[in-house]
């Protein structure tokens, strides 16, 4: 089965490793069932706004408004370990 890639558009990421992210990965939706979703204490959505072209923009602006999620905004690019890691643990260990 062959798989569709597609490129953010003036992302690019050096080394070796350079890729392409599997379009499904946007466009397949998490489903939780069941209680799983009432079990978790807090919801964060990390916003990268450092990258041009960016398809979260509107699912940010629809979080931030929602009084059961915190947003972070970060001003860096979709690699957020690369560009912004000491921000980023800081987020992720607000309720530590």
């Amino acid at each position: 089965m062959a798989s569709t890639f597609i490129r953010a558009a003036g992302h690019r990421r050096p080394g070796p490793s350079h890729g392409s992210t599997p379009l499904a990965s946007f466009l397949q939706r998490l489903r939780l069932t069941g209680d799983g979703l009432g079990r978790i204490a807090t919801r964060d959505y990390v916003y990268l706004s450092g990258w041009t072209g960016t398809p979260f923009t509107e699912l940010h602006e629809r979080l931030a408004k929602d009084p059961e999620w915190r947003t972070h905004v970060l001003n860096c690019s979709h690699n957020v370990v690369r560009d912004a890691l000491d921000d980023f643990q800081r987020i992720l260990l607000l309720d530590e």
